[in-house]
């Protein structure tokens, strides 16, 4: 049987070392690796390429809403929402080791000064982590 291209892929991700790591993974809450039956029915879906349920027809940005797209629309909120799981969690690991850790605390405004990257840089702009103590126990506050 001939496979698509997106399917072809799915299956050699699912094969790559490590790939079901995820399924014997001790459900610890404290480490995040606890799933609802939801979350785990979604994820063997995805990971199989089957119809999730209940999804929306169109997506906030009037686009059909699949998988894939739901995965990268910055409308949608996968992405943001991916992210802010990074940080709360870098966050929660700074909490251990260093002091007076904010999460999204405004920037100095910028004088003249050129971000190469993609980044917010106008008023109310915000870091995604502050942290006294990360680059030592004398230093001041390093902006991440």
């Amino acid at each position: 049987e001939h496979l698509d291209t997106d399917k072809k892929r799915l299956i050699d991700v699912a094969c790559e070392r490590g790939a079901s790591a995820w399924l014997s993974a001790l459900p610890l809450a404290d480490h995040g690796f606890d799933l609802h039956k939801g979350s785990f029915r979604d994820s063997v879906c995805i990971r199989y390429c089957w119809q999730l349920q209940d999804l929306p027809s169109s997506c906030v940005c009037d686009s059909a809403f699949t998988v894939d797209h739901a995965l990268s629309c910055l409308m949608g909120g996968f992405p943001t929402l991916r992210h802010n799981e990074l940080r709360d969690r870098t966050a929660s690991l700074l909490e251990d080791v260093c002091s007076n850790v904010s999460r999204e605390p405004p920037i100095q405004p910028l004088s003249g000064e050129s971000i190469t990257m993609s980044t917010v840089d106008g008023d109310g702009a915000r870091a995604d982590i502050a942290a006294n103590g990360f680059l030592g126990y004398l230093s001041s506050q390093s902006i991440l």
